[in-house]
């Protein structure tokens, strides 16, 4: 994919460009879609674990 205009940065520091996929949350958080599982671990403090 071609980025061709800078739009911003997101809540876990990475550059957005135009036509990224980004997530806006309540708190004013902007996260790219790539990066929602990180922001969500982050946020919540979430543990990922395996189901045994």
């Amino acid at each position: 994919m071609s980025h061709t205009k800078h739009w911003g940065i997101d809540a876990l520091g990475d550059e957005i460009f135009e036509d990224d996929v980004i997530f806006e949350f309540p708190n004013g958080d902007i996260v790219l879609a790539e990066n929602i599982y990180e922001y969500v671990i982050r946020a919540f403090g979430a543990k990922e674990l395996v189901a045994k």
